[in-house]
């Protein structure tokens, strides 16, 4: 039996902005790589970071920068039973179909009141944070990052709080024996019978 998906718990995946950032400890922001955050930078080609060691760069760097990742945040329903009890830096792992892991920290609610569930790590570690259609550079609305980041919303409603577990085959007896203690030559031979026009 499939473990059921928790599409009625996840609400959408988006970014953190630098405010966000600002208010969570180095240790929670520290990651695998440097990552973008949702909040323009200093000029319109510029956007807001958050390096490695977890330190938020709030003037930013170019839009451009293809060797800074990205790091979604999965907005959930608030009060939700099924996740159980959210405390603060408490890990999740969800489940992909393919029974693949993705590790998640609660870092608490936003300004509407959905919990934010954060990547334990940067999904992408070359994404770009541009707005390819507009002058403004930095708008995360029509930017390549969003886009990554609302496909793996998506990807994230199929996931599973449990990992589904292979259903083991039948095992067979490799000899045919009668009632008594010996083994049956006749059941034997129609064993083999059975076994050659399988």
């Amino acid at each position: 039996m499939s473990a059921e998906s928790i599409g009625d718990v996840v609400m959408g995946a988006t970014l953190l902005t630098l405010e966000q950032a600002n208010e969570l400890p180095q240790s929670i922001l520290r990651s695998d790589g440097r990552w973008w955050l949702k909040t323009p930078g200093f000029t319109k080609s510029t956007v807001t970071q958050v390096y490695k060691e977890g330190v938020v760069d709030g003037l930013g760097i170019n839009v451009e920068m293809c060797s800074v990742g990205i790091r979604p945040i999965l907005l959930i329903k608030p009060d939700t039973e099924r996740l159980g009890p959210l405390r603060f830096n408490r890990k999740l792992n969800l489940y992909r179909k393919d029974g693949t892991p993705v590790s998640f920290i609660y870092i608490g609610t936003n300004a509407d009141g959905q919990g934010m569930l954060m990547t334990e790590n940067c999904i992408d570690k070359g994404q770009f944070r541009m707005d390819w259609k507009s002058g403004n550079a930095n708008d995360y609305k029509k930017s390549d990052a969003k886009q990554k980041v609302d496909e793996f919303g998506e990807l994230m409603k199929e996931c599973t709080l449990e990992q589904d577990k292979p259903q083991q085959a039948p095992s067979y007896p490799d000899t045919v024996k009668e009632e008594n203690d010996g083994t049956s030559r006749r059941g034997m031979k129609k064993y083999r019978h059975f076994r050659k026009s399988a």
